[in-house]
């Protein structure tokens, strides 16, 4: 399989504080730096029993071939690491017939997109990452019937960028990129070896300075 990656850029660089993944919550804080190692103990890795399929280098780069432990046919995942193991960018895609539509949207599949983008993108610092999980784990098709043990809070205008992910999620736009200090992310609707597909992929090649 070949890597997956485009050109976006524009990165602020940031700073870490040693420990790769928060341990306040389930988004990255500002400008830290991801270990590899680290990711294979998070979440991300544990939750949805993420075991590698192979790895290829180019250059001086690493992409890390990934799966979950269900649904493996429709997921594929890739991470792309530095000679100093840092994950510096990542790329999710998701058969769009797996997803579903405006009527119905399959759980398991809001699920790993808001979970790989929580445990990869870090915050945005004004809580518009935190809306767009938000609204992507709780987002129902228009036959769904969804029971929650708490019901969420779902009070307020949904940000723009939520907005434009979720549009994005359901086939109903074509793609949004999101810039903003500290990673580039874009997702979009794509072909790809002759499946219709969503994409996300997280840009943080420049915070690792």
């Amino acid at each position: 399989m070949e890597a997956r990656w485009s050109t976006i850029s524009g990165i602020s660089a940031g700073s870490t504080d040693g420990k790769g993944i928060n341990t306040d919550g389930w988004l990255i804080a500002p400008g830290d730096i991801i270990l590899y190692s680290d990711l294979q103990q998070s979440d991300l890795f544990q939750f949805f029993n993420m075991s590698v399929t192979g790895e290829v280098e180019r250059n001086d780069l690493t992409v890390v071939h990934a799966k979950p432990g269900g649904f493996q046919e429709f997921i594929d995942i890739e991470f792309l690491k530095d000679a100093n193991e840092n994950i510096v960018g990542a790329v999710l895609l998701l058969d769009r017939s797996w997803i579903g539509d405006i009527k119905s949207i399959n759980m398991f599949s809001k699920d790993m997109a808001k979970s790989f983008l929580a445990g990869i993108a870090p915050s945005d610092g004004f809580g518009i990452l935190d809306d767009v999980v938000k609204r992507l784990w709780h987002l129902q098709g228009m036959e769904d019937t969804v029971i929650y043990a708490e019901q969420p809070d779902l009070s307020g205008e949904a940000s723009l960028q939520a907005r434009s992910v979720v549009e994005v999620f359901l086939g109903l736009s074509p793609s949004f990129l999101w810039e903003y200090e500290g990673a580039v992310l874009n997702f979009e609707n794509v072909e790809d070896d002759g499946r219709e597909r969503f994409r996300i992929e997280i840009d943080l090649q420049e915070v690792r300075g």
